[in-house]
């Protein structure tokens, strides 16, 4: 069985019951992006593992406060909050002296970027902390549910 993180944990993929027909897409949402995320690292000094976060039906709108206490995050003043595009901009942006695994992994976080895009539109990324940053890029489905990724990145 699969595993995903929600609220901040690994549980089950098939952790709560619904109604088929009401988990049933946002399930082959949470297969796509794990697809797209697997094995692809986010490039920082400290290259690390993308993964998918998911959080159901939680009383706010994604914002900066209300993720770090869903998170634990002990700096929640210290973030940064933009547009998840804008987070995956650096790492989709093709480059003249990449070579063709680098063009490769550039492509895919295009494809990371068409599926926020697409399914999660309004998504923003929460970066906290200074040096080594725990970064949440969360949009709201359709069902109200948060779905997006984390990654830590490091900046010296």
């Amino acid at each position: 069985m699969k595993r995903r993180v929600l609220l901040g944990l690994s549980v089950a993929a098939a952790a709560r019951p619904r109604a088929a027909a009401a988990i049933e897409p946002l399930d082959r949402r949470v297969d796509e992006l794990e697809r797209l995320v697997e094995g692809l690292l986010f490039p920082s000094e400290a290259d690390a593992p993308l993964a998918v976060v998911r959080w159901p039906r939680p009383a706010a709108p994604p914002s900066a406060a209300h993720l770090a206490a869903l998170v634990g995050e002990p700096h929640p003043a210290i973030v940064e909050e933009l547009a998840a595009r804008d987070w995956l901009r650096s790492p989709a942006t093709p480059r003249p002296w990449h070579d063709a695994e680098e063009r490769l992994v550039a492509t895919r976080f295009t494809a990371l970027a068409a599926f926020f895009d697409r399914h999660l539109p309004t998504a923003r990324a929460f970066r906290f902390g200074r040096v080594t940053l725990r970064t949440y890029a969360v949009g709201v489905t359709t069902a109200g549910d948060w779905l997006g990724l984390t990654a830590t990145e490091v900046e010296t």
